[in-house]
This record gives structure tokens, sequence and C-alpha cells, in this order.
């Protein structure tokens, strides 16, 4: 794995954008606390020592009942497809309160972090799920109201190198 201050030859250099995936429908409804999924990415190529960004971009949850509560979240695996039981992502996941509506959800983007440790393949599940209130939440979708998803190669995982305060 290159350290800061190596050279990086053409190989070593982050790939970027690696796999993307846009959803243009509806999911099924999260009424309970169960976590559904909602999109699942498998096959994503992956680098030992690098770090892999991976964002949900326009998720738009939308309630049955004023102020129910929603969590989406990155899970990923390299041990077979990703499931609701996978490793989350760090930073993977988000959290909202929605006012009552069928079609007109906050829309969030969020991104986690993949540190793979080893090459091979990713698997990645979005998922959600409701954590208050009594509605039922649904990822609202649409041609013109798509969910995309994107996985970017960033470079060579680092050590921290911040101080807590």
């Amino acid at each position: 794995m290159p350290q800061a201050g190596d050279t990086l030859t053409p190989t070593d250099q982050p790939q970027g954008l690696i796999a993307q995936y846009e959803r243009v429908t509806s999911s099924a409804s999260a009424a309970g606390t169960t976590e559904l999924g909602y999109v699942n990415m498998n096959g994503i190529p992956v680098r030992n020592g690098y770090s892999y960004k991976v964002t949900w971009l326009r998720a738009i949850p939308v309630s049955s009942a004023s102020f129910s509560g929603s969590a989406l979240r990155i899970r990923g695996s390299q041990s077979g497809t990703a499931v609701v039981g996978s490793t989350m992502l760090r930073g993977g996941e988000a959290r909202t309160l929605e006012p009552a509506s069928t079609s007109n959800g906050e829309e969030i983007t969020f991104s986690g972090v993949w540190e793979c440790t080893s090459s091979g393949t990713l698997s990645l599940w979005f998922g959600f799920v409701r954590t208050d209130g009594a509605g039922t939440i649904t990822m609202f979708g649409s041609a013109s109201a798509f969910s995309k998803f994107l996985v970017e190669e960033i470079g060579p995982t680092q050590t921290n190198s911040g101080t807590d305060l």
C-alpha cells in the first residue's frame, strides 16, 4: 500500500467513478422497524489498501404520518451479496423526520466510506427503516425524481492524522 509521500505509478492512481446505478421507481414501504432493501450493487472491483466513497444521491423518503423518522443506510460486504446484517459503511447512515406526504419528502444526499483490506469485489446494500412515529416510510421515486448511487475509488487508505480536542 502506498504511504504518504510515495510516488504513485499510473496503476496506483485512484480510479475515480467505478460503478453507478439509477433507480426511477418507488420501493416497498417500511411500516415497522425492519430495515428494507432498496438497491443492491454487486461485483464492484476493489483493491486492498484503497478507500471507496459510496454516495446515495437524491434519497426521497416520504411518510404517511407527520413526524415519522427514518434511517437510510449503506451497507457493504466482500464475502457475498450484501444484506441487512452486513457492515454499515463509515458515515453510511442518514436520519430524517418527515412530514406527511406521498411525494414531497426532503431530498437527501449522503456518503459512506469503505476501507478495503483485501482485493476482490464489493457488494452494497442500500436500505431504509422507520425509526420513530407511526407512519409508513416509502422511498419515493419516478423518472424525474430518481435516486442515483455512485461508487468512487478515492485513493489509498490513510491513517488518522487528527487529534481529539
